[in-house]
């Protein structure tokens, strides 16, 4: 009886990541426009109001400022962040999460740039009225736009790889 087992050849292993499949470089640059276009307001905001204000706090979000009327607080609290830290890791979530989304909306043309703005922007002021739901009487404000990331990452989890 021996102990020695015979051994099967090995099968080639398939790699943990799959490289880039766009062999366009013009499509590429074409997935990574829509977060362009949200992220460079964001920082020249970013930087205009922590020059002139030292902080983007009198953008943020809160029922009692609602009540107040401040309405336009309901758009701006997505483009404003608590520190730089704060706007860098938004940032690059976003920069990892838009061209897999664009890449499920299509190629770039208007009817999948709105598409990408509106799920933006509904992700955006879905998770300010979640927050304002569980804290509608809070003096703390919300600011930044992680309602609106983790809406996008919600959507790359619900629609399936394009590419298989």
């Amino acid at each position: 009886m021996s102990f020695l087992q015979r051994k099967e050849p090995e099968q080639p292993r398939k790699p943990l990541f799959q490289p880039e499949t766009y062999v366009d470089p013009v499509i590429e640059r074409q997935r990574r426009i829509p977060g362009m276009v949200l992220g460079v307001p964001m920082v020249i905001a970013f930087g205009w109001l922590l020059w002139d204000q030292g902080s983007m706090i009198g953008w943020a979000v809160s029922g009692p400022r609602l009540a107040e009327g401040r309405f336009e607080l309901i758009v701006l609290h997505m483009f404003a962040h608590g520190g730089l830290m704060h706007i860098i890791f938004n940032l690059s979530a976003l920069a990892a999460l838009g061209p897999a989304v664009m890449e499920r909306l299509g190629p770039l043309g208007l009817r999948s740039f709105a598409a990408f703005m509106a799920l933006f922007l509904a992700a955006g002021l879905g998770g300010m009225a979640f927050w304002l739901a569980l804290n509608p009487a809070s003096t703390v404000p919300m600011l930044g736009v992680s309602g609106a990331i983790s809406g996008l990452l919600g959507f790359l989890m619900r629609q399936p790889d394009p590419q298989g």
